[in-house]
């Protein structure tokens, strides 16, 4: 394997020729920090007296090619400011060639959008986005999309669109700031309106071709005689900046202890690892629109279809219709049927032998507010009865020629939902606790959720939420309860583990420890790994001895100091006999890992072992369970109002998935 990651080398002059150039007020410059920020990095007492006048907090404005005046203040560039000043080679090269550039992007430090295809109205944009590494003198190049939509001439804002961005006269990008008309970037609204779903399928040796290609035409010959591209194209991955979980963490165990790499093969060949203690107690109830719909899943489910085998031999839960028999519901807004029908048949307070599989057209990811709010009404509803439930899109029933691939997931959901377990992990069960940690937004409300997890075999034992602004004080206190359940059920604790969706804080890991060595007293090794949420375009690898394509599955890469790349997918050797879909990796920080026997690589391969615990089908993860329940659970929460139902369902099986 020879990895060839999407980084360049560039060489910085001995002396940087130039200035920079400081304002009290904007004149459109290209950066400001406030006034004690500025202070503590210039350390100049000329610069101090310039600004007394401002109070620490107020913003000073700079940049770098702006003619000094008397009110302003000037002065050679220092190291500090090297990045941003790169920033500003880069764009005025990228503006001369006719580019539109974005100066400040959320996710780089820098966006460029080279023309692919020109239309009637709107134009078709490449868009590659690059990050300064300063520490390594290394410039990261990625494609962050191919169909970006810039309109070429100026249109009137439509006011029932959200903030977008607009394109000024000199291709600068900025956010919208009531101009009548001006040239827009198509956001997601407007895009839908033109019919592009924005979707773009990966194909890693496009995007090599596309960053190559970049590179060579037009930054590699940049010429600034305060810089220079060094290498001839993308830099090989250094020998030890690469690593591989451990083999064994690609093995899952199923049913007789038989072991496959793969759990789709070792579902079909081998069956579950444990079916479930409810298996032959529960029954089903249907909601349906059509019946027709609730009479072809259930014939499904019973006796198979196509290369899915039933229920029954599948996962090995018989399906017996309930005794309340289905619920047939009419308008697409089905709460207020729901309500009738729980007030005259579901007449319990809990059930224990119930399921639910709920058939509509709505689910949690539409677009549509009303179907997004039934499936959680519908869903918190259940909940509270202690019925656990399966939502099933009717529009895939209908697909008669593809429903067969859904229906393992359908299964598999509904096996982990009453308490089975399809696969584990082959390795043996360490005393440690694992805890992860997520968050989701709402109305500009943010919640934070939590899984945890006692032993290797994703047996899930809380679920926990929260609003993220009660973040720190609710953190320690779930630390504090299940580290206490840990102990009271295994007796001992060796080693807590937290992944976590964000920078964990000094003051963050001050409470950790406080509670740990001084609360509790337990000599207990901890660490600490930030999982970023979102898969990493920015930092990515090609293997070229696979033909620019995605590095084999558990390779992991360094690419900062404590930061990692891992390459989670489903090509598990050199030369897969079929072909595999594309994956983009996933990027971790170990923030802290203690000597109580933690090594990174440990780390880096458990997440690896829990991305296999996920039980939302057969399809592979590229995230762990952890992050990806917390996820889930904060979305609930979300919905919930930060209400989820506190019983023996919702504690203790991924209810969620």
């Amino acid at each position: 394997m020879n990895l060839v990651i999407n980084r360049v080398k560039y060489k910085l002059a001995e002396e940087i020729s130039g200035k920079i150039f400081f304002s009290k007020t904007d004149h459109s410059m290209d950066f400001c920090l406030r006034k004690k920020v500025l202070t503590k990095i210039l350390k100049e007492e000329s610069f101090n007296s310039w600004c007394q006048d401002k109070n620490d907090d107020d913003k000073i404005y700079f940049g770098f090619d702006m003619q000094k005046s008397e009110n302003d203040y000037s002065c050679l560039i220092p190291k500090y400011f090297i990045p941003k000043y790169i920033r500003y080679i880069l764009k005025k090269e990228f503006l001369n060639r006719g580019m539109v550039v974005n100066y400040h992007p959320k996710i780089s430090d820098l966006s460029v959008y080279m023309k692919k295809e020109s239309g009637s109205a709107w134009d078709k944009y490449y868009r590659f986005d690059i990050i300064i590494h300063d520490a390594k003198c290394e410039l990261s190049i990625s494609v962050g999309s191919e169909d970006t939509l810039i309109s070429n001439k100026e249109i009137p804002y439509n006011t029932n669109y959200k903030i977008v961005k607009f394109v000024n006269d000199d291709n600068l990008i900025r956010k919208y700031d009531d101009q009548e008309k001006c040239r827009f970037v198509a956001n997601r609204e407007i895009r839908q309106t033109l019919g592009y779903d924005g979707h773009r399928k990966l194909q890693y040796k496009n995007n090599y071709e596309l960053i190559s290609d970049f590179y060579n035409k037009y930054v590699r010959d940049i010429s600034n005689i305060n810089i220079r591209f060094t290498s001839v194209g993308l830099r090989n991955a250094e020998l030890r900046e690469v690593s591989k979980v451990k083999l064994l963490e690609n093995k899952m165990v199923f049913k007789d202890e038989k072991v496959d790499i793969n759990p789709i093969t070792g579902m079909r060949d081998f069956g579950v690892f444990k079916t479930s203690p409810k298996a032959y107690d529960t029954q089903f109830i249907f909601f349906y629109r059509n019946r027709d719909d609730a009479n072809s899943l259930y014939a499904y489910l019973k006796n198979g279809y196509k290369n899915f085998p039933g229920l029954e031999r599948y996962v090995g839960i018989p399906i017996v219709i309930s005794n309340i028999k289905g619920f047939c519901y009419e308008n697409k807004r089905i709460e207020e049927e729901y309500e009738n029908f729980e007030r005259e048949k579901l007449t319990d307070t809990y059930y224990n032998n119930l399921f639910a599989i709920v058939i509509g057209d709505f689910d949690k990811n539409n677009t549509d507010d009303e179907k997004t709010d039934s499936y959680y009404n519908i869903k918190k509803s259940l909940l509270l009865k202690g019925i656990p439930s399966q939502f099933v899109n009717e529009t895939h029933i209908r697909q008669t020629t593809v429903f067969n691939y859904h229906l393992p997931n359908i299964a598999i959901g509904i096996l982990a939902k009453l308490g089975g377990i399809p696969w584990r992990l082959k390795n043996h069960p360490q005393k440690e606790l694992v805890i992860g940690f997520n968050q989701a937004t709402l109305d500009d409300k943010s919640y934070v959720g939590s899984s945890v997890f006692f032993t290797n075999e994703g047996l899930l034992e809380n679920v926990y939420s929260y609003p993220k602004s009660s973040s720190p004080k609710e953190m320690i206190e779930l630390l504090r309860k299940s580290i206490l359940s840990y102990i009271e059920t295994n007796g001992d604790i060796e080693r807590l583990v937290i992944h976590y969706y964000k920078t964990n804080s000094n003051k963050e890991t001050k409470k950790i420890e406080h509670l740990l060595y001084n609360e509790l007293r337990i000599n207990v090794s901890y660490a600490i790994v930030e999982i970023n949420d979102s898969k990493s375009q920015n930092d990515i690898c090609f293997d070229a001895d696979y033909n620019w394509g995605m590095p084999i599955s558990g390779t992991f890469v360094e690419v900062e100091q404590n930061e990692y790349l891992l390459f989670n997918n489903t090509r598990h050797i050199d030369r897969p006999l079929t072909k595999v879909s594309d994956e983009l990796p996933i990027k971790i920080k170990i923030h802290h890992a203690d000597n109580g026997g933690f090594s990174h690589n440990d780390l880096i391969s458990q997440i690896y072992e829990f991305s296999r615990l996920i039980w939302k089908g057969l399809k592979q993860r590229s995230q762990p369970a952890t992050t990806i329940y917390a996820k889930l659970i904060a979305d609930f929460s979300a919905h919930f109002n930060s209400d989820i139902p506190s019983n023996d369902l919702t504690q203790h099986t991924p209810w969620f998935v």
